[in-house]
């Protein structure tokens, strides 16, 4: 006898024309394509592609702008979140706010859809919840407060919660990233066993080795759209890898016929638009300073939390000098809309941001405390900023800093 919540057969997830906005920035553009039943499902792209909003739409915590989501037969858009919760589990990147729950507390939570009127668990749940827990190695820890966790079981537990959903797809974004190897092999192996019961598991991550070692398929996004959907082992190439992420690399097979990546160097010359920060020790790219205008000295990342100084990017006087040694690159619309105030800037954008405007304030202290070095000077290229973005700035006199 087939599944009920099985409509469309062995077709669990069927995407049509999927677009989601927010105001004018379009994260998600005309998706489409569909997953079969009982699959590990790598979502690969850089930050800002469009993985996590694309799966927030299919769990319905966004609302599609326009497009069908079908989720093993049901049009998603006519159901209740409760009903959707039955059909699908969502596995977040970070646990966050636990508020004192132990560990069999916070799984628990996973049974909440089939709650009947009033909360209290039967013994059904109860023998879910500690199955799964025994499952996923981490039953002798249900009397431990969330927050003492480790990484590694911290997010086993989040597993485990979305398992005892009992759902017939799972999302699950960025599960290793914060993770050791062997803590990524094993949540990796879990994945993988929840997949061979049936369950279709959607995995959005970034480390491409490990995601070609363990999945059937690879979605790979860039810009909203999907570029290819295939064996990762006949997807991921070089020429792939360099169209995606603008990066070179060197993919192959090890001694046991498991495909690897190996990231080389960024490449610069894509996007002539692009300004790029930091130094390469091998091809010794000067560093660049940055001279803010006076009028508008204050881009602002507003990801939101912190106080002025973590929100503060270039800050105080005019002129900020910026040494770095993991090669930056912001883009000019980027910058603009940081001055601008504009949102949706991805993780990635406004942790570099940030990184590049401590770097600034940290060398101006030191400049003004200890005043130029004398050793290893050497003249910078300048850019400015100013309302209508940056420009090659000739300053006054010599601009010197030291060679690092």
């Amino acid at each position: 006898m087939m599944d009920e919540r099985y409509a469309a057969g062995d077709e669990v997830l069927r995407i049509e024309d999927l677009c989601m906005e927010f105001n004018d920035h379009k994260a998600v553009r005309n998706v489409t394509y569909s997953l079969p039943k009982g699959k590990l499902v790598g979502l690969i792209g850089p930050n800002g592609c469009g993985k996590s909003t694309m799966m927030k739409c299919i769990c319905k915590v966004h609302q599609m702008t326009s497009g069908k989501i079908y989720v093993g037969g049901h049009d998603i858009s006519e159901m209740k979140p409760a009903e959707v919760s039955k059909l699908v589990a969502s596995v977040p990147a970070e646990a966050g706010q636990t508020f004192g729950m132990t560990v069999m507390e916070m799984v628990m939570l996973g049974r909440y859809p089939f709650v009947d009127k009033i909360w209290w668990e039967t013994e059904e749940d109860e023998r879910v919840v500690r199955e799964a827990m025994r499952t996923f190695g981490i039953d002798h820890l249900r009397r431990k407060k969330v927050s003492t966790l480790s990484s590694g079981e911290r997010q086993r537990a989040l597993i485990a919660k979305a398992y005892v959903q009992q759902p017939v797809l799972m999302l699950v974004d960025e599960p290793t990233s914060h993770l050791d190897m062997k803590y990524k092999l094993d949540v990796m192996e879990y994945l993988q066993n929840m997949a061979r019961s049936d369950m279709t598991v959607l995995v959005a991550e970034h480390d491409i080795s490990l995601m070609a070692r363990y999945c059937d398929l690879c979605v790979i996004m860039k810009k909203g759209q999907i570029v290819t959907i295939g064996d990762p082992k006949e997807v991921v190439t070089e020429q792939l890898i360099r169209d995606v992420y603008e990066v070179d690399s060197r993919v192959g097979l090890d001694v046991d016929g498991e495909i690897y990546v190996l990231p080389k160097r960024a490449r610069w010359d894509n996007n002539p638009d692009e300004v790029h920060f930091g130094s390469n020790r091998r091809s010794r790219k000067p560093v660049q300073r940055v001279i803010a205008d006076e009028n508008d000295s204050d881009i602002r990342d507003n990801s939101g939390g912190g106080g002025r100084r973590r929100r503060g990017l270039v800050r105080g006087p005019p002129e900020h000098l910026l040494r770095g040694g993991r090669g930056q690159r912001v883009h000019r619309d980027v910058l603009r809309r940081e001055r601008d105030g504009e949102p949706h800037l991805h993780k990635g954008t406004r942790r570099s941001l940030m990184d590049i405007g401590f770097r600034c304030a940290e060398i101006q202290r030191r400049t003004d405390r200890d005043g130029p070095s004398e050793r290893g000077l050497q003249v910078q290229p300048m850019v400015r900023i100013d309302r209508d973005g940056i420009q090659e700035h000739q300053p006054e006199g010599d601009v010197r800093r030291e060679a690092g």
